[in-house]
């Protein structure tokens, strides 16, 4: 019994530790300007269109792979076709479904043109099927930039326009974000952020960011890249037997040559990973 609890002792002070780390962690993160905050919205239409013109402002495809997400695919396309950037479109690639998510998908792109679908069919050898059908889906896709989101994501309205303004004053050519964590009931709240928050404390964006540090960072939630950049590296093809590949294509752009950063987005994107523990 006295094992047992010098045990539960020992992993609460260990959670207790984390925790504590992660506040100072993020002290230090707004201190050093590294959690985006999201730009003051601009009520009058035609004086935001007017100021994203005036700043030659860059074509951006939202790109979502999907596999079977019938149950959130029409809520995730309202969100993302709510954004305030004027210059968006959006690409869902739709990976093998067995479910509706293709015809959902089909039903948004038929009533709004900023809407395409492609289907992928088959999974080649060597290829785990997300990078592959990020990859087919973006073949020829006319965009300047690529910004890589998932179902389970929920952007804010002006997440597009703070992270190419991000992007653009530091002069950054990949540009990702770590989520809020929209959970649920306590457990929720208790695990998902903590484990996401040992993640943050093992890369620390202060490293990831630093182009003379060999670490890299990137988290597939939210990852922004331009597209030439995106070709450059050779893309998802270069990391298509990973099945962490959002981590694998951060480093191997910055091994490139290609200039990344990582910062908070917790008030531009949140993301519910698990709503049951099934």
């Amino acid at each position: 019994m006295a094992i047992e609890t010098t045990i539960l002792l020992g992993l609460w002070g260990a959670i207790c530790g984390v925790w504590f780390g992660l506040l100072i962690a993020q002290a230090k993160a707004r201190r050093d300007g590294l959690i985006l905050k999201a730009s003051p919205r601009v009520h009058d239409q035609r004086v935001h269109d007017q100021r994203m013109q005036d700043r030659n402002t860059p074509t951006v495809c939202v790109v979502i792979a999907a596999r079977n997400e019938s149950e959130g695919m029409a809520s995730c396309l309202r969100n993302v076709l709510s954004q305030d950037y004027p210059e968006l479109s959006v690409l869902v690639v739709d990976d093998r479904s067995e479910d509706a998510t293709y015809e959902i998908a089909k039903g948004f792109a038929r009533s709004d043109p900023r809407v395409r679908v492609k289907r992928i069919k088959d999974l080649p050898l060597g290829w785990m099927g997300k990078s592959h059908a990020l990859w087919r889906g973006t073949r020829g896709l006319d965009t300047d930039w690529l910004l890589f989101t998932d179902v389970d994501c929920t952007l804010k309205p002006q997440a597009v326009s703070t992270a190419i303004e991000e992007a653009r004053n530091r002069n950054v050519q990949f540009l990702s974000l770590w989520p809020g964590q929209a959970a649920g009931g306590f457990w929720e709240h208790a695990v998902i952020p903590l484990c996401g928050g040992i993640i943050a404390l093992w890369f620390g964006s202060r490293r990831v960011n630093n182009p003379d540090c060999a670490l890299a960072f990137a988290n597939g939630q939210f990852l922004l890249i331009e597209r030439e950049a995106y070709e450059r590296i050779g893309g998802h093809e270069a990391v298509r037997s990973s099945m962490i590949e959002d981590i694998l294509l951060a480093d191997h752009a910055k091994r490139s040559g290609v200039a990344c950063w990582v910062a908070g987005g917790r008030d531009l994107v949140s993301v519910r990973m698990y709503d049951n523990y099934d």
